[in-house]
């Protein structure tokens, strides 16, 4: 179950144009959600849920970081694989508020995915394809209109430690951050040891 929840960030100028990222999630092939055993799934905290990842809508907490952990590399075009394509029309309400003392004007606005809210729906739009190294890859493309910048909160009950995550822009394809799942994990178990709860501790943010 990956359920995926979008968060527009907009700086107020004139500038419209349409932000697209994409979430690439390689497993390997021993993943119960691929059909195998599920020995290298880890459960983040106590939960027995899926041993994939879910999502719910969420406001981001100021100043969060990049999650520790997250990389660049470079990846040719032909290697991304062909994604399910969620796609935001312009967001209709005001879209700035303006901070005391003259301050810059920031607006992060949070923004369900209604089309990853059921798992039964994701599942059955997902195009998993298999890689050279026996593994498991699919991917996930949101875009918004009128965007100039998109971030991805992942709600995590439960993940493979072996899992790849790559986050990339379609507009370049080429530079991809990358995390394992094990660092994501960390992330969560973090969060629920410092006294988080419900999602804000379960969340992890894109970079």
């Amino acid at each position: 179950m990956l359920n995926q929840q979008e968060q527009e960030g907009t700086k107020m100028q004139n500038r419209v144009g349409v932000m697209r990222w994409a979430v690439w999630l390689a497993m390997a092939s021993s993943l119960a959600a691929c059909g195998g055993g599920s020995d290298d799934v880890v459960s983040s905290g106590r939960s027995q849920a899926s041993p994939l990842l879910q999502s719910q809508a969420r406001v981001q907490p100021a100043g969060a970081l990049v999650s520790a952990g997250v990389k660049s590399r470079s990846l040719a075009p032909s290697a991304v694989p062909l994604s399910v394509q969620i796609q935001l029309g312009e967001l209709v309400q005001a879209k700035g508020v303006a901070l005391p003392a003259g301050g810059a004007r920031l607006v992060g606005v949070s923004r369900a995915l209604v089309e990853t809210a059921n798992p039964d729906n994701l599942a059955a739009r997902w195009h998993w394809r298999d890689t050279p190294m026996g593994g498991k890859v699919a991917a996930l493309s949101v875009s918004a209109s009128g965007a100039q910048g998109l971030r991805l909160g992942l709600r995590v009950e439960a993940l493979p430690a072996k899992a790849l995550l790559r986050v990339y822009s379609q507009a370049r394809p080429e530079t991809v951050y990358e995390v394992v799942g094990q660092q994501v994990l960390q992330t969560i178990e973090r969060n629920l040891a410092a006294g988080e709860t419900g999602d804000a501790a379960r969340t992890w943010w894109t970079p």
